[in-house]
């Protein structure tokens, strides 16, 4: 299983030892698989509604993400010159 986010990309103070670091990191990373095995529960209940509710929610993470990934997009395309941007074809 890959990682999907490490120390150096959590932005924690500085004063604290890497073992705390270490530890926040794990407590992160054990509500994401708490929610993951949440959602695919969710995802093969028999309920249509909760089956729905978590078709729902995942569609608005994958939106969030999206729109996260246009921001940082667009912060890097502000930062080249408008002549030697790359053309988009819609």
């Amino acid at each position: 299983m890959t990682a999907l986010f490490s120390l150096k990309d959590i932005p924690l103070p500085k004063n604290w030892t890497a073992s705390v670091k270490l530890g926040v990191l794990h407590v992160i990373s054990l509500a994401y698989c708490a929610m993951t095995y949440t959602r695919g529960s969710a995802a093969n209940s028999r309920n249509s509604r909760i089956r729905l509710a978590a078709d729902v929610d995942r569609l608005e993470n994958e939106v969030a993400l999206l729109k996260e990934t246009m921001g940082h997009k667009d912060a890097r395309m502000m930062k080249i010159a408008p002549h030697r941007r790359p053309l988009v074809v819609l």
